[in-house]
């Protein structure tokens, strides 16, 4: 039995087939089930019509065999129940209505199975992109550049294509159910050996479903190393031309252009041997059929030819079964690529909620206590930090680049989990609160700004309805950016490119402290956030900051020395360790201090 089941379906196939499908298609059985007995349903309403062949024949030739099989007595035994004369044009009417009813079945047939591939397609890449977001950041930082617009684009659309071969192989496994039922009313002996002809044909394509589903593993994984490249490339096309290495990623480019077309063309031709061989073997058996046949005098011509075009029937839905096995063996890598990237986002979301959910209350101060930290597999990135930031303090966090410092930040935004250790808020753990709420009154700007290819206002606003243009406009001016907004073309809603290119670096940087400052936040997070200003620039936002001392809390990450000379507090941080802390302008006095040393080399 196991050999039977091998060589009708190939066995790797079969199994991952069913091994995947309640994880990718959880809710579509139903439905495909439905498209299957559609599916047999169709193939009876035209076995039907095309048996009635056989009393058809008796009409035009008065000596001919009365059939004796079971349809075409019951359909003359119909037309006697319902009183109906058994007549040429009664015989013909009957053909046309089953075969519009077919039509109608059909039709329903393919909406169905239409709206069932493109909700899948959708709903896919709705999932994706939610999980994605969702998602920690742990899990975020090691995803590869271009994975997910490769699984939202091609995968998806693939994944579909898998369950339409799913539907269309059982569909049509039924349809053709249904024609053998018809078949065998007619001609026993030749449909068993139809069936035992059609068996052999898969034995003979099971190499190329494994062919298949390997070129497609393939494929997969080059759409993958493509997109990945092209967004680099894009990312970085700036100092890809400064270094003038654009050549090279052009023939890097075409490498993996060319290897994928290799695939592609492969691909597609196998496809093709399996679809179009089909036909002249079917043409084959009917030939021995007919052959067989014709030394049988006392044959019915109606069942004869009633049994051929079932025969090439029953061929035809053959060939169609083995593509849709050819089209899941090359799907299936691609809905094992998202059915295993949706479940290792889903274990990696982001937990929004807590046992406690309290509010956000900062009255008095936000505080590390021994905190632990390191990443998986990696060295021990915070080791013991204790510190506490008073409402309304200005603190400095300086040191050499991997000390720690954007971990100690990324702590504070709850991105990342101490493995021991507290951080609080006015006494409370900060994992007791609401995340929501809790990033609602923290806002943060990175030295790595992230502009969207929109208007300023959209670009501060960012998303949030609450933030109003009066909102926005008050905190440009905090930012220092509000004149050189008002002197564009179309002010505030002047779009500023992808990534704001036609933005300088500066300008890019005070839009996004803007952004920050118009959520009106009890903590403000700078990290490395005026390194692209120019001096003048910086100090106008120096000056802003200071007279927002006292209003909000806020933590900045330095590189520039004088951002944070006027802290009311310093932290040096070195190898995931506060070593340092006090006065800046006390630190500076002590010639022992890093900071001392730092402050003297970068006058």
């Amino acid at each position: 039995m196991m050999k039977i089941r091998t060589f009708l379906f190939p066995i790797g196939t079969l199994w991952s087939t069913i091994a995947i499908f309640p994880r990718a298609f959880r809710g579509y059985f139903t439905r495909i089930l439905l498209l299957s007995v559609l599916g047999f349903f169709t193939g009876l309403i035209e076995g039907i019509g095309i048996t009635i062949l056989i009393p058809l024949f008796t009409f035009f030739d008065n000596s001919e065999r009365q059939p004796t099989d079971f349809i075409s007595r019951t359909i003359e035994h119909f037309f006697a129940f319902l009183h109906i004369p058994f007549t040429l044009p009664a015989v013909l009417l009957l053909i046309i209505f089953l075969f519009l009813l077919k039509f109608a079945v059909v039709m329903l047939y393919s909406y169905i199975a239409v709206r069932i591939r493109t909700g899948y397609e959708r709903n896919t890449m709705d999932q994706l992109l939610k999980n994605t977001l969702r998602a920690d950041w742990p899990y975020l930082l090691k995803q590869k550049l271009g994975r997910l617009e490769t699984l939202i684009k091609i995968d998806s659309r693939e994944s579909g294509r898998m369950l339409e071969a799913i539907s269309t192989t059982l569909t049509i496994g039924a349809t053709t159910a249904a024609y053998f039922l018809v078949a065998m009313n007619i001609s026993q002996t030749v449909t068993a050996v139809a069936l035992v002809f059609g068996a052999i044909s898969f034995i003979l394509y099971k190499p190329l479903f494994s062919l298949a589903r390997s070129l497609s593993q393939q494929t997969s994984g080059m759409n993958v190393a493509i997109a990945h490249h092209i967004n680099k490339s894009i990312v970085g096309i700036k100092t890809i031309k400064a270094l003038g290495a654009e050549d090279q990623l052009v023939v890097l480019g075409e490498g993996l252009f060319g290897t994928l077309r290799k695939l592609q063309l492969r691909s597609i031709l196998l496809g093709k041997v399996v679809a179009e061989s089909m036909q002249p073997i079917g043409i084959i058996f009917i030939t021995a059929i007919i052959a067989f046949t014709f030394y049988k005098t006392s044959y019915n011509l109606g069942a004869l030819a009633a049994l051929i075009y079932l025969i090439n029937r029953i061929f035809q839905y053959i060939q169609q079964i083995q593509g849709a096995i050819h089209n899941i063996s090359s799907t299936l890598p691609y809905v094992e690529n998202i059915t295993s990237y949706l479940e290792e986002a889903r274990t990696a979301k982001e937990s929004r909620h807590t046992n406690e959910e309290g509010s956000f209350e900062f009255n008095k101060a936000l505080a590390f206590k021994s905190v632990h930290f390191s990443y998986t597999g990696q060295k021990e990135a915070l080791h013991s930090v204790s510190f506490s930031a008073a409402k309304g303090e200005m603190i400095g966090f300086v040191g050499p680049s991997g000390a720690g410092k954007t971990t100690i930040f990324d702590l504070i935004l709850r991105f990342l989990k101490p493995d021991s250790g507290e951080i609080s808020v006015d006494g409370k753990n900060i994992y007791s609160i609401n995340i929501g709420d809790w990033r609602r009154n923290i806002s943060y700007v990175s030295q790595d700004v992230f502009i969207l290819n929109d208007t300023v206002l959209n670009n501060i606003k960012f998303f949030d309805e609450s933030v109003t243009e009066k909102d926005a406009r008050g905190a440009a001016k905090m930012a220092q950016i509000y004149d050189f907004i008002e002197a564009l073309p179309d002010g505030f809603d002047t779009i500023v490119g992808e990534q704001g290119n036609l933005l300088s670096a500066g300008q890019r940087q005070r839009i996004a402290l803007a952004r920050a400052l118009a959520r009106k936040p009890k903590v403000l997070l700078l990290d490395e956030a005026t390194s692209a200003l120019d001096n003048e620039s910086e100090q106008r936002i120096q000056e802003a900051i200071e007279g927002l001392k006292g209003e909000m809390t806020i933590l900045v990450i330095a590189h520039r020395i004088s951002t944070v000379l006027n802290a009311d507090r310093l932290f040096v941080v070195s190898d995931g360790r506060i070593i340092e802390q006090g006065k800046p302008r006390e630190l500076l006095k002590d010639k022992e201090t890093y900071f001392h040393r730092v402050y003297n080399l970068r006058k």
